[in-house]
């Protein structure tokens, strides 16, 4: 299979080489397709999960649809596919949310079917391969429920997830947090907030935006300069945001990467919990005024020299 591969890929490369091709994105793809189609002998056997792969990445509703239905052809309880399908087929977000609870069930049933129980696996579910799929369409639903200002709900979804994935590998507690703050309930965030201990964007602009909304301006400060001390872009990112140039937003949520304690963080964190931050007309302005002061270590020892 390896000699067969590798002779497919090196002729594949000097088969593109030898094309000028002047719109790579649909000629390249074409002209590989015929290729590919002209040595179906040195192909390796497609298995669900590549078809799975090819789906995600299609650029077409009807792609997407063709590649998941044939991934489920392979394998008829991939619950990834059904989703897939689902997502692009749903004609309103109430057909949705119905189609997703009723994925949600067939998934459990599939995993209690395996022995794989809420019950007997809580706090290391994420840990169990099989109940990933799972997971994700619990995250899924989540976005359908705040989509819907059902926040009341998102809330109790955000925090089944949390039970039974203490470790919270698919940061669903940032979620939760914003969920706080857009309900204005300040121990419930307290206590979210020192179970995970965690400082960043997701953490702490939620804070900030909560004591904001409850005028409690002491406490607000306390965790903007906390933000402050962690991100020394906070002033930037609050400039861009303040432009509101959606072209430049879209582009900035867009990023696949993005380096902790960047402004890219900021305005990131900030899009992607709008529904918390997009009620909030003066927000933007009052962290404006209120942003700390930059004062180094070094200018402390020089004015403590001077006195």
């Amino acid at each position: 299979m390896y000699n067969k591969t590798e002779s497919l890929f090196c002729g594949k490369e000097s088969f593109l080489q030898e094309h000028d091709l002047e719109n790579p994105d649909e000629e390249a793809q074409q002209k590989l397709i015929a290729f590919l189609n002209g040595h179906q002998d040195m192909l390796p056997e497609l298995d669900a999960f590549d078809y799975l792969d090819m789906a995600r990445q299609a650029t077409s509703k009807t792609k997407t649809i063709q590649f998941a239905q044939k991934a489920l052809q392979l394998d008829p309880t991939l619950i990834d596919a059904k989703f897939l399908i689902l997502s692009k087929q749903a004609k309103n977000v109430r057909i949705f949310q119905s189609g997703l609870e009723g994925l949600l069930k067939e998934e459990a049933d599939h995993l209690q079917k395996q022995g794989i129980t809420e019950e007997k696996t809580a706090g290391e579910y994420y840990h169990i391969l099989e109940t990933r799929p799972y997971l994700r369409l619990l995250a899924a639903y989540v976005d359908v429920m705040i989509s819907q200002g059902k926040m009341r709900r998102a809330v109790e979804i955000c925090k089944k997830i949390c039970y039974l994935n203490e470790a919270d590998n698919m940061g669903v507690r940032f979620t939760l947090m914003a969920l706080y703050a857009y309900l204005e309930e300040p121990a419930l965030a307290e206590e979210l907030y020192c179970r995970y201990q965690t400082d960043n964007c997701y953490t702490l602009l939620p804070m900030i935006a909560m004591y904001y909304k409850l005028e409690d301006t002491e406490k607000a400060v306390q965790y903007l300069e906390r933000l402050c001390s962690w991100n020394h872009h906070v002033k930037k990112a609050v400039q861009i945001l303040k432009k509101e140039d959606e072209y430049e937003l879209m582009q900035i949520a867009d990023t696949p990467y993005f380096s902790p304690g960047s402004w890219e963080e900021v305005i990131i964190a900030y899009m992607d919990n709008i529904f918390l931050y997009g009620e909030l007309d003066d927000f933007l302005n009052w962290i404006t005024e209120r942003l700390p002061k930059k004062t180094t270590a070094v200018s402390k020892q020089k004015k403590s020299q001077h006195k």
